[in-house]
């Protein structure tokens, strides 16, 4: 009993640590990159594709607007996100 529980939390283990690192999920998940943006415009394009083990991500919940649904990738226009330009201490 003690061998199963062992195997089994070595497995979870492993699954998380490669959930966690980017390297070696690469594939197993989807994501998104921004393709477009400026600081001079208040919003940025962003290019979403599906994983094998999930879809292409919604980005609805981040404020975000679908352009381009559909084939292999997705296109969204998201605000862009907010940037500190202050320093402290001067």
């Amino acid at each position: 009993m003690l061998k199963l529980l062992v195997i089994a939390i070595s497995i979870v283990g492993a699954f998380s640590g490669i959930r966690s690192h980017p390297g070696l999920a690469h594939g197993w998940t989807g994501g998104c990159t921004v393709v477009s943006g400026s600081p001079s415009t208040d919003s940025e394009w962003r290019q979403c594709h599906a994983g094998r083990l999930e879809g292409k991500p919604d980005l609805t919940r981040n404020g975000c607007t679908p352009a381009a649904l559909g084939g292999p990738t997705d296109l969204w226009r998201c605000p862009a996100p907010v940037a500190a330009g202050y320093s402290l201490g001067s």
